[in-house]
């Protein structure tokens, strides 16, 4: 063997870092409380009730509502009144008492909230918008939910 030139010295690789559950396991208190409180946080409450509004957008005369107008009718009506909502764009289709079909443009309002005051409210609402636009009916929607915030 030439000099200078021997057995070379083994690696020294570092130990892989411990993943955090395997942190947590050497403490069984501290990770009972820890899942127990994250299950807390992501278990909904139940009470709540899910309120859907199909608002069509077709006229009577022809003409269809923007969503800038369904918009400027909840900040109206709704304002305040309502802890808050969702408003999605959707497709309806159903049939008219002619029998013909009908497409048309919906803005579906998604309220959630407690049994209560906000029935009276939703329902001054879906009145309010069915006489302003000349609408036949507005669909209500309401479903049980658990909600978390």
């Amino acid at each position: 063997m030439p000099r200078g030139r021997g057995r070379l010295a083994p690696v020294q690789r570092p130990r892989p870092a411990q993943p955090p559950i395997a942190a947590l396991c050497r403490f069984p208190g501290l990770l009972a409380a820890t899942t127990l409180a994250a299950l807390a946080c992501a278990t909904p409450a139940t009470g709540w009730i899910r309120t859907e509004l199909y608002l069509g957008r077709n006229l009577p005369d022809g003409g269809t509502l923007s969503t800038s107008d369904i918009e400027s009718f909840l900040a109206r009506e709704a304002g305040t009144r309502l802890g808050g909502w969702t408003l999605l764009d959707a497709r309806g289709h159903w049939i008219a008492p002619d029998g013909g079909t009908v497409d048309e443009p919906t803005s579906l309002l998604v309220v959630l909230h407690p049994a209560g005051p906000d029935d009276a409210t939703l329902e001054e609402l879906r009145r309010s918008y069915a006489r302003t636009y000349g609408q036949q009916s507005v669909l209500r929607v309401d479903a049980p939910a658990g909600a978390s915030f």
